[in-house]
């Protein structure tokens, strides 16, 4: 069966802090033999729920990067220790089935600073 793969990461700021407010964070999709994929669908959100807002899916571009826009929620930090946001990212083929379909699921972690 056809994968996608979120093979690569970034975010911005790429230092993130108990005072950050918002972040963009972006995610490459490709799939098999490396090749970027363009239309793919991108979901993230951070983990556990309420740290930063839940964005719309945003498709991937012809270069397979998709960019996603958070915003701070009241639940961030989670801890005052605090040191890494992890979020769950998803990238889907359109039309596909959620739970079945030609998918990919994975959890990223950004570094925190206080």
């Amino acid at each position: 069966p056809a994968r996608l793969l979120v093979d690569q990461t970034q975010v911005s700021p790429s230092t993130i802090s108990f005072g950050t407010t918002s972040l963009t964070a972006r995610f490459h999709v490709t799939a098999c033999g490396g090749r970027p994929v363009q239309g793919a669908l991108v979901y993230v959100t951070a983990v556990p729920y309420n740290q930063f807002s839940i964005p719309n899916e945003q498709p991937t571009g012809s270069d397979g990067w998709a960019t996603l826009q958070m915003n701070k929620l009241g639940g961030f930090p989670a801890t005052p220790r605090q040191q890494l946001l992890v979020t769950f990212v998803r990238a889907r083929k359109s039309g596909e089935s959620l739970l079945g379909g030609i998918s990919t699921r994975r959890l990223v972690s950004f570094r925190v600073t206080r």
